[in-house]
């Protein structure tokens, strides 16, 4: 997996997200739970999941016999209007996010726990 991708929120972004419950599932992986990064969507049923979570799977986890993904533009666009609020307190751009880990962030270092965590997530999901 690409560790740049893996590392762009903490473990728990999801719930630290204020916006509409509506559009919470659209942009929310239906494999690790996490905001979707690099969106990308089964051509077949339509669900977004992370690029890197659905590449680690042979076939679409809704079980719709689909192994084609293509880019998702709308959750692209909905991810692009995305503000999240760092637990350093910061409110940042979804397309800053890397940036502010990688040189501003002065929260606690979770890229271990968060890799092996979906490591173990897309394993389960391949059984």
């Amino acid at each position: 997996m690409d560790s740049n991708n893996e590392t762009l929120f903490q473990e728990n972004d999801i719930a630290n997200i204020e916006f509409y419950e509506g559009v919470k599932y659209m942009i929310t992986c239906s494999i690790c739970l996490d905001i979707i990064k690099d969106p990308i969507q089964c051509d077949k049923c339509q669900h977004c999941f992370c690029s890197n979570c659905a590449k680690q799977l042979k076939n679409c986890p809704f079980r719709c016999q689909n192994n084609k993904f293509v880019p998702s533009i709308i959750c692209k666009n909905l991810l692009a209007k995305l503000i999240i609020r760092c637990k350093c307190g910061k409110e940042i751009g979804y397309d800053f996010i890397k940036k502010h880990k990688n040189e501003e962030c002065s929260c606690i270092d979770f890229k271990e726990k968060y890799i092996e965590l979906k490591k173990n997530m897309i394993k389960k999901l391949k059984k």
